[in-house]
């Protein structure tokens, strides 16, 4: 049994979702202490629980100290069998991290898996943006043999949320090596701004769409297609996602609204976000290069991105851990992930 010191680094969630989801595909067992030690509130929260539990459904693995509050877990995989499962959360966690850690084991069974998540949010401050994962994250790891898809019913955002998603992922059929070296040829910029109807009388996602797209077409000299949607919502809420894809890559940025700052600031603080990925040089932004070190592990292979921030840190110390493969940090302009042989 591997032992994983959970205040290790970020010292957050990640490492508890992470440390089961490669659990379950290496078939390691492990034991997880001192859970979020440094946190104000130490130990499993809802989200961290149900993404731990959702990974031992899939697996159909031993879970010891698996409960609110808990400051260590054994987590003892076995085979991994499930087609169908179905998630509730309670609050509104984050459906975006949740996805994240269970759609490892769900791309190594040997059958098509279908997830629906009901509660949680799709939107969350420190957490991707359901559309971040649906059209920037899933869509760079279908390049490298990885397919799965989301169907959003119902959205939610902080304190209630009350969403309703689906997860539907395929096995892995080849798997091909994560190369991108240079970003390519600019080729068109998209976005979302995701708003609850209440605030539809304020114009509040108009607002924020063509503040986003003035800055955007002055700088990138592109009309940026930005759709704008209102949904029913259990808690008033506002965000924007934006990615520019290029011939080599998609990068991305997001925000969420807060009380006190107006539409139009949300608006030009989200595009800024997104320029300054761009004009890094990166082929990743810095939100994508922890998600995609996993896949690097499994695949090999060479990528980089403006930052190395400390949950990408954690992942390639946890991979080194789990996996017993080293992710090799190359600092220059940028900041370059690969795979030692």
């Amino acid at each position: 049994m591997i032992e994983i010191d959970g205040s290790y680094g970020e010292g957050g969630g990640s490492i508890i979702r992470l440390a089961a989801a490669f659990s379950a595909i290496t078939k390691k067992p492990v034991y997880i202490k001192n859970i979020r030690k440094e946190r104000k509130q130490p130990g499993l929260k809802e989200q961290h629980l149900k993404g731990v539990i959702a990974v031992k459904n899939i697996c159909n693995a031993e879970l010891e100290g698996a409960r609110l509050g808990s400051t260590e877990i054994k987590f003892i995989p076995k085979d991994i069998t499930k087609t169908y499962l179905k998630v509730d959360i309670r609050t509104s966690g984050s459906i975006g991290l949740l996805i994240q850690c269970i759609l490892l084991p769900c791309f190594f069974s040997k059958q098509k898996t279908t997830i629906e998540i009901k509660g949680g949010g799709t939107v969350g401050l420190n957490a991707p943006h359901i559309y971040y994962i649906k059209n920037i994250f899933l869509e760079m790891i279908k390049r490298f043999g990885f397919n799965a898809e989301i169907e959003i019913k119902k959205h939610g955002f902080y304190p209630k949320g009350g969403a309703d998603v689906f997860l539907k992922t395929q096995p892995i059929v080849k798997k091909n090596k994560i190369e991108i070296d240079e970003t390519g040829k600019l080729l068109f910029v998209k976005g979302i701004v995701l708003v609850s109807d209440t605030l539809k009388k304020a114009d509040v996602a108009e607002r924020m769409r063509k503040a986003a797209s003035h800055i955007l077409l002055k700088k990138l000299k592109i009309c940026p297609e930005i759709k704008v949607e209102y949904c029913k919502t259990l808690s008033t809420g506002a965000s924007m996602v934006l990615w520019a894809e290029f011939e080599n890559t998609i990068i991305g940025w997001d925000i969420i609204g807060e009380k006190g700052i107006c539409a139009e600031d949300i608006g030009k603080k989200v595009a800024e976000g997104l320029l300054k990925q761009i004009e890094s040089g990166a082929v990743v932004d810095e939100y994508m290069s922890d998600q995609l070190l996993p896949y690097l592990a499994i695949c090999g292979g060479i990528f980089n991105s403006s930052k190395l921030t400390k949950h990408a840190e954690t992942n390639i110390w946890l991979i080194k851990e789990i996996f017993e493969k080293r992710i090799k940090i190359k600092k220059d302009k940028n900041v370059s992930f690969y795979l030692e042989n």
